[in-house]
């Protein structure tokens, strides 16, 4: 009887062991999907708020144009607010990071 009741210990413990495997593959292609899809939806925003970006920038150069009665003047001011951001963001990236950091981890 010992025999018996052994073999349905192991029948058990296997069973246990091919639904745990199931639930983990089932939980990691959940997680996969919704990782997917906030991926997509991230990618979505930057690609649109890139190109609003660009179409007001054009738009103010063009604006910057006309009041100066210039071609270029609005494109090169345009241009210089940038490099100005660019070069404030540069000089200030480890504060910039640190608080990027601190802001992922209060949301976790």
């Amino acid at each position: 009887m010992k025999i018996f009741e052994i073999d349905k210990l192991i029948s058990s413990v296997q069973g246990y062991v091919e639904t745990k495997m199931e639930l983990v593959k089932l939980d990691a292609k959940e997680e996969f999907q919704s990782v997917a899809a906030k991926f997509f939806v991230l990618s979505l925003m930057v690609i649109t708020g890139l190109m609003t970006l660009l179409f007001l920038s054009i738009a103010l150069s063009f604006f910057l144009n006309s009041l100066l009665e210039s071609n270029s003047w609005g494109f090169l001011i345009v241009g210089a607010l940038y490099l100005i951001i660019t070069i404030l963001v540069f000089s200030n990236k480890e504060r910039i990071l640190e608080k990027v950091g601190e802001s992922i981890k209060e949301h976790d």
